[in-house]
This record gives structure tokens, C-alpha cells and sequence, in this order.
């Protein structure tokens, strides 16, 4: 399980305050991309060392990478990227129920590679689900985030309960738990797969790991070394409550109107 400690200072917000309400907002982007692309935004925009070395080799094996970046850099992270050929925005708020960010219908007998087996899918969809909750922190409070990567069955209309695992079985080794500050964001990203391709038992072609096939078409090395494909990036951002964010600090303006923490003006004015 990857997990990360709140950042030392809060992050400056950059989301659109009008019509988002506190908790997450999910962003997801479809791009054309080659891998020396997604390594570098990675390694230019994260603001912490996240996740731990042990961690990210783990999420690595499933074709995932993580960071967490400010929300007022996701603008540049998307233009970097590459050519954006979709745009998802999904406010979610506070919700401690699990939250489906993105799907992958299976094919019955199509196999994928999670953890340690290779499965044999009976038909169903592979899910990328995400739930949170506000957590006071030494900073004032931050916000829990806990992705998980898991297979449902065909027809499941399973419904979990908040504090119930989600639908299916889940990969333990794409789990991914942090605490965002506001203006945070988690981002996820494809990771290019290593240049083995085949089984050396059976020298049968190697299936896609769960995290490669939600967020993009394997990233595979070519003969050549170049390594493309089209992929997917999920950014969660997070907004604390004004009341469980740290007192601004700097000058004071004596005849700007005092505001209480729903923005109405309370006290004097010009």
C-alpha cells in the first residue's frame, strides 16, 4: 500500500471556486504521448518525494506511476504532455463511498497480468475507484485520498457501503493512500512496461498489467528503443474547507471588509 504524509507547507489553490464544492474534483485527460514525456513531467511538477522507492517499483510492475503535484500546475502538465485528445472533469466532493474514475470493459478469456498472476477474465470490466474524507491535521486538515484498481465480474451490481471494500477483487499492489492539502492533486500516469514481452517459460506474449490497461495501451519498448503509445493521465484535486485551512499570514488591509468562512462580508466596510 502506498501511502504519504501531508506536505510540510499547504499548496496555493488554483481551482475554479464556483460550483465545486469541498472534497476531490477528478480531471481526466486522453493524450498521445511518448514514455520520455511522462518521465519528465513526473520528475519537473512533483512537490513531494511520493511515492516511496519500494513503493513506486511496486506500482511499477503494475504499469502505474503516481505524484502529487500543485492544481494550479496541471494546465502546463496537460500541455506537456502531449496533443490532449479528451478531457473528463468529474466533481465529486466529499464522498467516503467508492467513486468509479474510469472503466475498461474485458472480454471473456482476455487475460491480465496483477500481481504475481495472470488472470483469465470471464468477462467484466477492470475500474479505477477512488473515495475520500477530510482528515484536521497540523496544517488545519487535509484530504484522504485511497485509489484502488479492481475487477468486477459481468453484471455485478454490487453497491459497497461507505467503510466497505470495493466491488470485486481488488489488486493490492496498485492501492495508493495519501493526504492532500488544498490545492493538491493526485496525479496517476501510465508507466512504460519493461522490454520483455514474452514468457520465458512458455514464450507466449505477456498480458497487459491492470494499470496499463486502464490508463493506456501498454507502453512497451520497441526494438528500435523508442518507446509511444496513447495514454490516459487521472489527476484528483483536493479542496479543504476555508474553516480547516491555516490563518493567512502577511499584512493585514485595516479597511478590507472581514469575511466569515462562507464569504459573506461581517464586518466594516469602505
Amino acid at each position: 500500500m502506498t501511502a504519504c504524509a501531508p506536505a510540510p507547507k499547504p499548496a496555493t489553490s488554483s481551482l475554479d471556486p464556483e460550483g465545486l464544492n469541498d472534497g476531490i474534483e477528478s480531471m481526466r485527460y486522453a493524450f498521445a504521448t511518448e514514455a520520455p514525456r511522462i518521465e519528465a513531467v513526473t520528475a519537473a511538477f512533483a512537490t513531494r518525494v511520493f511515492p516511496l522507492p519500494a513503493d513506486r517499483e511496486r506500482l511499477a510492475r503494475e504499469g502505474v506511476q503516481a505524484a502529487i503535484v500543485r492544481a494550479s500546475d496541471l494546465g502546463e502538465i496537460r500541455r506537456r504532455l502531449g496533443p490532449i485528445t479528451e478531457v473528463t472533469r468529474f466533481p465529486i466532493g466529499q464522498a467516503n463511498s467508492w467513486t468509479e474514475l474510469a472503466r475498461r470493459d474485458m472480454r471473456a478469456g482476455e487475460r491480465i497480468g496483477v500481481g504475481p498472476a495472470v488472470l483469465r477474465s470471464e468477462g467484466g470490466e477492470a475500474r479505477v475507484s477512488v473515495r475520500s474524507w477530510l482528515v484536521p491535521d497540523t496544517h488545519g486538515g487535509c484530504v484522504h485520498v485511497e485509489v484502488v484498481m479492481h475487477l468486477v465480474e459481468a453484471g455485478s451490481r454490487r453497491a459497497p457501503q461507505p467503510g466497505e471494500p470495493p466491488d470485486g477483487s481488488v489488486a493490492v499492489d496498485s492501492v495508493i493512500e495519501c493526504c492532500l492539502e488544498d490545492g493538491e492533486a493526485l496525479l496517476l500516469l501510465p508507466r512504460p512496461l519493461p522490454a520483455v514481452t514474452k514468457g520465458p517459460a512458455t514464450g507466449a506474449d505477456l498480458p497487459p498489467r491492470i494499470g496499463s490497461l486502464l490508463l493506456g495501451e501498454p507502453l512497451r519498448q520497441l526494438p528500435d528503443g523508442a518507446q509511444h503509445g496513447y495514454a490516459t493521465a487521472i489527476a484528483i484535486a483536493a479542496r479543504v474547507p476555508v474553516a480547516m485551512r491555516p490563518p493567512q499570514t502577511g499584512p493585514v488591509d485595516s479597511d478590507a471588509p472581514i469575511r466569515d468562512t462562507s464569504g459573506t462580508a461581517v464586518g466594516p466596510t469602505p
